[in-house]
């Protein structure tokens, strides 16, 4: 099976949040170590991973309960003009 890495200076990671379960967002780019997205022709949806660091009590700002909504915005060049686009998911 064939891995296509994109190069960290083709994209820019404009927003990152999580939706909580009683309302209002939450902003996890401060927060964000590492994100990977994976595709696969054999389902419906991408899936992925994301590492958090935290030393702020984070679990009590937004409590994980399984009901969140992850949104993310990912800038990505082109390549012939260099102009970018965004990509949300």
């Amino acid at each position: 099976m064939s891995t296509t890495r994109v190069d960290s200076g083709t994209t820019k990671l404009e927003i990152i949040s999580a939706r909580k379960m009683k309302g209002g967002n939450f902003n996890l780019l401060p927060y964000l170590s590492e994100i990977v997205i994976y595709e696969n022709i054999f389902r419906p949806a991408l899936t992925g991973s994301l590492i958090l660091k935290e030393a702020h009590n984070l679990p009590y700002k937004l409590p994980i309960v399984g009901e969140e909504t992850i949104n993310i915005d990912i800038g990505i060049r082109d390549f012939e003009d260099n102009k970018s686009s965004t990509v949300s998911c």
